[in-house]
This record gives C-alpha cells, sequence and structure tokens, in this order.
C-alpha cells in the first residue's frame, strides 16, 4: 500500500479530523462534525498547493476536505454540514482524484481498488424522503 507520509505534500498538510470536519461559515457559530482528532491529510491544503505550484487560481479545482490512509487503502472524505448538492459532491470527488493520483504517480486503475469515498453529512439539513 502506499505510504502518503513518503509525499512532501501529504506529510506537510496534517490535520485532524476536527479540524477539516469545520464549518466556519457563519464565524459567529463555527460547528465542527466530528470530534475526533485522527490524524489526516488536509486536502484543502494539498490542492491549494498542487494548483499554486502550477500558478493557477485556487478556483480551477474544487476537494474533498480529507483524505484518510486506511490498512486496505485510501479513504477520501468530504463533510457537509449544509445541504449537499450532489454536482458539487461529483465535481470535488473527481478534481481530487486526479490531483491524487497525478502526485502519487498513478492512473485511474489504481483507484479502482484503492480508494474509497464518503460524505458526511448534516441529516437535520438534508432529511431522507419519506
Amino acid at each position: 500500500m502506499i505510504n502518503l507520509d513518503s509525499y512532501a505534500i501529504f506529510r506537510d498538510n496534517r490535520k485532524t479530523l476536527r479540524e477539516t470536519s469545520k464549518d466556519d461559515s457563519n464565524p459567529n457559530d463555527i460547528k465542527y462534525m466530528t470530534s475526533s482528532e485522527t490524524e489526516v491529510v488536509n486536502f484543502d491544503l494539498v490542492k491549494r498547493h498542487y494548483v499554486n505550484k502550477l500558478n493557477l487560481s485556487e478556483e480551477v479545482a474544487t476537494s474533498v476536505d480529507a483524505i484518510a490512509l486506511l490498512e486496505d487503502g485510501i479513504l477520501f472524505i468530504e463533510f457537509k454540514n449544509g445541504k449537499v448538492n450532489n454536482r458539487e459532491i461529483k465535481d470535488k470527488a473527481r478534481d481530487s482524484l486526479l490531483i491524487f493520483l497525478e502526485i502519487i504517480g498513478e492512473n485511474i486503475a489504481f483507484s479502482r481498488s484503492n480508494v474509497d469515498f464518503v460524505v458526511v453529512y448534516n441529516l437535520e439539513k438534508n432529511p431522507l424522503p419519506r
């Protein structure tokens, strides 16, 4: 399996799951979607460094909030405290996967058996259909 720490861009952009789950869209009401102190890669920061190195605006790509190393693969994690927009989630998954694969020098086939994706969302703001 891949060792994320062998890549400086992943090693240098570590945060806790709690920090990557932070919703500060309302500065007067900051929310965290988990209290976990598990260390993960803050993929928003990875994307920022990646596109800036290419002299591109951060707006050219979207990104998931975090990636975590599992025993048997990589987990992409997106936290949504607000309303879930399926198009936005798909864009984040695609852009993040392409950036990730380029950094590690793998192709899309690698992701089929090594990458999973999870969305952690606020059920109160996204109720299940009845």
